[in-house]
């Protein structure tokens, strides 16, 4: 009997600490799965004798245990104590088996109206930016064509070879949906450009975003209708801090991201698949995160309660993590007053001052030579005053909170909650 074969049949491994860490979900979840992709992924007669040489249970386990620890296929197949073609089939048929049975489940697409409620309501709580209904980001999986004259079209801005998987993520770390398959030379504001997600979107917003929903994104996407993007050149105090609070709601794609390719190690390396057999088995782990969260399979770290709460300083006062941070990226924007002030500001009080008026003179400059900015459309142009009034607001709840926003570094105290 093959270890994959123990695993799954006797019972002494169904504790859910040894389950999870051969198949990367519980005993329980394991189940379910099995029943959903039943099928399509049926147990194996021998023609002659009718005995079952191959279980659904155990087709499932070999791809769970190849998706989950990204070994090799000669690894694969002496644990499974089958030929490495074998591994390959039944890796390929549980991965189609997971897109056509369980996907409509866990990753339906459009979602109901009550769940971008309740997603809205869930980024909300983080920094007070509301109507967000979903953040987008892109990551790479790596893997080098076999072919040398497309190899360089898989080199990414990291220097190693890779696909690009383009993620709608919502404020409960599931994926909405994704685009996997783009060579990873590509960006994210390329792909997104002639994403079919994104054409959803556009032909009705509201349908996947809500009433006057939006997504997020960073610096790497173009800010649209219905996309809003950071300052990409915050020079004041107020878009720094708008700056710092977006980052923040826009966290959950990274979350989402670092539980995925933690869960599922074939993510982090080198594949020996073809790229038609590596987009399946990527959009197939999409479906089997989702299926592992919605179950209560998420990671032991509270994340949510790590950003309430603040580390402790040697003098046992509580510092908060991200707005320290957030101190030290200020700290680029002080003149030289500022910077140098004894006792040390936290923020330069001059910055807003010194940014109208390099404002102002660069237009006055621009009038002078006749220079004309370029048009701006007008769904742009609405986002972006949407976004001046979510920093506007932000800063004055921020100001209002903690008047004597002036004092040392090393003496400030600062909690975020309910901020």
């Amino acid at each position: 009997m093959s270890m994959i074969s123990l695993w799954i049949t006797d019972p002494f491994w169904f504790e859910d600490a040894e389950f999870r860490r051969n198949m990367r979900m519980t005993h329980r979840t394991f189940v379910h799965l099995v029943e959903m992709v039943a099928p399509d992924v049926k147990d194996s007669v021998h023609n002659k004798s009718g005995h079952i040489y191959a279980t659904k249970e155990f087709k499932v386990a070999v791809c769970l245990y190849y998706l989950g620890h990204g070994s090799t296929w000669r690894n694969l197949a002496n644990v499974a104590q089958i030929g490495v073609a074998t591994a390959r089939k039944y890796t390929k048929l549980v991965c189609g088996a997971v897109i056509a049975r369980v996907k409509p489940t866990y990753m339906p697409g459009t979602p109901c109206p009550d769940r971008i409620a309740r997603t809205k309501r869930k980024f909300y709580e983080r920094r007070n930016i509301g109507d967000v209904a979903m953040c987008v980001d892109g990551t790479h999986v790596p893997w080098t064509p076999d072919c040398a004259r497309h190899r360089e079209d898989y080199h990414n801005y990291k220097g190693w070879h890779s696909i690009l998987c383009l993620m709608f993520v919502d404020s409960f770390y599931l994926f909405i949906d994704g685009e996997v398959g783009h060579p990873g030379r590509q960006s994210d504001s390329a792909v997104s450009e002639y994403s079919w997600l994104f054409a959803k979107i556009r032909e009705d917003p509201q349908a996947w975003l809500g009433k006057d929903g939006i997504m997020v994104g960073d610096g790497g996407f173009a800010q649209t209708g219905y996309m809003m993007t950071p300052y990409a050149k915050a020079c004041t105090n107020r878009e720094h801090y708008f700056n710092f609070c977006f980052s923040s709601t826009r966290f959950y794609v990274e979350q989402a991201f670092g539980w995925w390719k933690n869960r599922f190690r074939f993510l982090i390396r080198a594949s020996q698949l073809s790229h038609a057999d590596q987009c399946l088995c990527i959009y197939a782990t999409m479906i089997l995160h989702n299926v592992c969260v919605t179950n209560g399979e998420m990671e032991r770290r509270d994340w949510n309660g790590l950003l309430g709460t603040c580390m402790v300083d040697s003098n046992g006062r509580k510092r908060d993590i991200e707005l320290t941070r957030w101190y030290a990226s200020h700290e680029k924007v002080m003149c030289n007053e500022c910077r140098g002030a004894v006792p040390q500001k936290l923020y330069c009080v001059h910055a807003d001052r010194i940014a109208a008026e390099d404002l102002q003179l660069a237009q006055e400059n621009g009038r002078e030579r006749g220079d004309r900015l370029p048009p701006i459309r007008s769904a742009q142009a609405s986002l972006s005053r949407r976004r001046d009034e979510v920093a506007d607001e932000l800063w004055a709840r921020f100001m209002a909170a903690h008047p004597g926003f002036s004092g040392p570094l090393q003496e400030w105290h600062l909690s975020t909650r309910g901020e």
